[in-house]
């Protein structure tokens, strides 16, 4: 018989709010969501910079990241740039505003990963990786 809280889709659901809501609480403290964090983070890793990669890495809707880009661009964190070869295309750039609050970001992304994951084994992880990739695989 199916059990709900057996289910690996309930419990990765759970596990997945409740770490959002504490590492949202942290960013909290720096005066940014997970969201715009989740850009800030993206834009500074990836060399070549547009909304379509950015929805795709993201998980979200086209409508929703425009609105979210919107506003970081209104507060000064991005911007927004043609793409020359392609005019149909913008390109997303950090502005230093952003880049500044990014590396803010960035040690209190290691030290919650380092936070959740202690006592954890490496090889523990490696499996815990896998199994995920294989249940998203499963479900494509």
């Amino acid at each position: 018989m199916f059990e709900l809280e057996n289910c690996a889709a309930f419990i990765a659901t759970n596990a997945a709010k409740i770490l959002a809501e504490a590492f949202e609480n942290i960013l909290k403290e720096v005066g940014i969501t997970r969201a715009q964090w989740s850009v800030l983070y993206f834009l500074g890793k990836t060399e070549s910079n547009n909304q379509k990669e950015l929805v795709a890495f993201l998980k979200t809707k086209p409508s929703s990241t425009t609105r979210l880009l919107d506003r970081m661009e209104r507060d000064g964190w991005i911007m927004r740039q043609l793409n020359l070869n392609d005019r149909r295309e913008m390109i997303l750039l950090l502005t230093p505003k952003g880049q500044e609050i990014r590396n803010q970001c960035l040690p209190l992304g290691q030290e919650f990963s380092n936070q959740i994951t202690k006592d954890i084994s490496e090889t523990d992880l490696q499996t815990f990786y896998r199994v995920f990739d294989q249940l998203i695989a499963n479900v494509k």
